[in-house]
């Protein structure tokens, strides 16, 4: 696998990189930007032209299928483009300023504990990871995102956000691994970029001291989004990644339109359409994050309107937001628009509040598992699923401290703002409006790092600020060191930072899956260990939840995404007969009518502790345990 996973990361460089420094160069754009700014920033664009890509294709040329040829072709057209453009500019790409080094090394050491993780445990964990991985598959295979999961499933997926596998199906085909090798490999290599957003933000606004801190708190001292490893939701992660980027262009480019407007020529239309870029491909990658960026773009545009009292620059500044908001709806559109046309459709009933008393059983008790969605976490969960408790003491002195420095005040103020509009943004189901609920606080609290992280960088700047001025000493050095060696200790913790309990697939799996490919119908249907998820949405909880996958057969479990599809009321219902299996083995006939054609035990010990008993289940007439190797059972059944 070494080399396989070599080649894997050389081509990410290769597929996030050569896209971003093509834009950059053809443009010139990166003449604006500092020398390390411009490569963190060809990061962000690389991962955002992917996703704009592949959904730009469905609607210009629905016929085109890129495969590994025209990729390899593309690449080698923009690598052409940057050697040209670059020839006589090369060596100052790499003259990298301040600590520029230091900071790269900082940045690889974040890369090797996410990669590192990926290397030690080579299936994605949990439940998000199967249909990435299928979405993945069907991607690679057809060369297009998909518009349906068929043959996997019957599920539609226009309201599902594909962009992250526009990321993920090339490097299959250009790395030449699996399909959950290539998720997993691209999303922990995302994981170890997280921090380029606050550290664009940083050096360009603050300092390179803020920057560096602010990169270190993202990436070694939380265990925030490190744990995304754990958990799967890598669509999230990935619009995460260039959520601040997006913002940042945006500033840059009302900045351009303000100084120019309409003569600014490409100084004011190259960070307009990079900025527009990178707002679709946030939507492509994950729809409620966009629903978290949007509030911050908001800002932005409000403070260029009355950053200034000159009546010239305000209206330059208006067309700059229309420019930016046409040209990023005009990218979107191809995602967005289809969804929208769903998810705007009345709802057969709103959000109830708690104790509401109106409409029928079945609407209660629909609108009661809404309410467990929505009021199960608080805020005391920050410190569980957000961030440590000391980097949130940190990020609130840092926000507090900061304030007392004139020329970060605004843009911390700024930052404040959103935070608190994002919280707002958590609590918008108390309105009962369904279309409005669509974000809870847990997964707002899941991108506290990005905030703690930009509070936390200013906190380092405002005390060499305040160090400089009283004692005429700047400690910028010995704060980096401190906050590296923070880093070094957090660095033990990101790569031991583990749930096993979610790890549900095993080597020993994967040769009964091979097992089963040989010696069962292709049409066979497998009862697989089964976990309510806030008791609406059952899903598998060992490893015969990956069955699909790789065995192309089907299971009783579906996947995480089964309510977009018509049959998951159907799911469920067979989802209920399995888990029934755990207290009353006897009903086990119950299955037969469902098609039910086996049952698979995998090797770790599913999530939520509840196994089939295959022992008393062997008893029953009817059943034959047919495969028992290095704990992993298979028992045919129905028979």
């Amino acid at each position: 696998m070494l080399w396989a996973e070599i080649r894997t990361v050389l081509v990410l460089f290769i597929l996030i990189l050569v896209p971003g420094w093509a834009m950059l160069a053809v443009t010139d754009y990166w003449r604006k930007w500092e020398a390390l700014q411009r490569w963190f920033l060809a990061a962000s664009l690389g991962i955002a032209f992917w996703p704009v890509l592949y959904y730009a294709l469905r609607v210009v040329m629905p016929a085109l299928r890129l495969g590994t040829n025209k990729l390899v072709l593309l690449l080698v057209l923009f690598a052409a483009l940057i050697t040209w453009k670059l020839r006589k500019d090369w060596k100052v790409q790499f003259s990298l300023g301040q600590w520029g080094w230091v900071i790269l090394g900082i940045l690889a050491a974040t890369l090797y504990t996410r990669l590192i993780l990926a290397h030690r445990f080579p299936y994605p964990a949990w439940t998000d990871s199967l249909h990435h991985t299928l979405i993945t598959e069907l991607t690679a295979l057809t060369g297009q995102l998909p518009k349906t999961l068929e043959p996997y499933a019957n599920i539609p997926l226009t309201m599902y956000h594909l962009g992250l596998y526009a990321l993920t199906a090339p490097v299959q085909l250009l790395a030449k691994v699996p399909s959950h090798t290539a998720l997993l490999w691209t999303a922990q290599f995302l994981n170890g970029l997280c921090g380029i957003g606050v550290f664009l933000v940083l050096d360009k606004k603050v300092s390179r001291l803020a920057a560096a801190v602010g990169l270190l708190v993202v990436g070694l001292w939380s265990f925030m989004p490190a744990w995304y490893f754990n958990w799967g939701r890598f669509t999230q992660l990935a619009a995460q990644v260039v959520l601040l980027t997006g913002a940042l262009l945006v500033w840059e480019a009302l900045q351009a339109w303000k100084e120019a407007g309409f003569r600014g020529g490409s100084d004011v239309w190259t960070p307009t359409v990079l900025a527009a870029l990178s707002l679709a491909a946030t939507g492509m990658l994950h729809f409620r994050v966009a629903g978290y960026l949007l509030p911050l773009i908001f800002l932005v545009c409000g403070v260029s309107l009355l950053g200034r009292k000159g009546k010239n620059e305000r209206l330059r500044a208006l067309c700059g937001i229309v420019a930016i908001g046409l040209l990023a709806f005009v990218l979107l559109a191809p995602a967005m628009v289809p969804a929208l046309s769903i998810y705007l459709r009345p709802p057969e009933s709103g959000i109830a509040p708690t104790g509401a008393a109106d409409g029928t059983a079945e609407t209660q008790d629909q609108d009661i598992a809404t309410l467990d969605y929505f009021d199960k976490f608080t805020f005391k969960t920050l410190y569980g699923i957000g961030v440590q408790k000391w980097i949130f003491i940190l990020a609130v002195a840092g926000f507090v401290i900061s304030l007392l420095v004139k020329r970060m005040r605004w843009g911390v103020v700024l930052v404040g703002v959103w935070v608190v509009l994002l919280i707002g943004e958590g609590f918008l189901y108390k309105l009962n409006i369904a279309t409005l609920a669509f974000s809870n606080m847990t997964a707002i609290m899941l991108a506290a790092y990005l905030p703690a992280g930009l509070f936390i960088g200013c906190l380092a700047e405002s005390l060499d600020h305040f160090s400089s001025k009283l004692i005429s000493y700047s400690p910028a050095v010995p704060l980096l060191w401190l906050a590296i060696i923070l880093g070094y200790v957090g660095a033990f913790a990101r790569v031991s930072g583990l749930e096993p309990s979610r790890q549900f697939m095993s080597g020993a799996d994967e040769t009964a899956m091979n097992w089963i490919i040989k010696n069962t119908p292709s049409d066979a249907l497998f009862a697989v260990n089964t976990y309510d998820w806030m008791g609406t949405h059952p899903h598998g909880s060992d490893a015969g939840f990956w069955i699909p996958y790789f065995t192309q057969r089907q299971t009783t479990a579906g996947v995480m995404i089964s309510d977009l599809g018509p049959d998951f009321d159907e799911m469920v219902t067979v989802s209920k007969e399995v888990t029934a299996l755990y207290s009353s083995p006897g009903e086990l006939a119950a299955l037969c009518p469902q098609g039910v054609d086996y049952l698979y035990s995998g090797k770790t010990n599913p999530y939520g502790g509840k196994d089939f008993d295959m022992a008393k289940l062997d008893e029953l007439p009817g059943t034959t345990l047919v495969f028992d190797q290095d704990g992993v059972q298979i028992l045919q059944v129905c028979h």
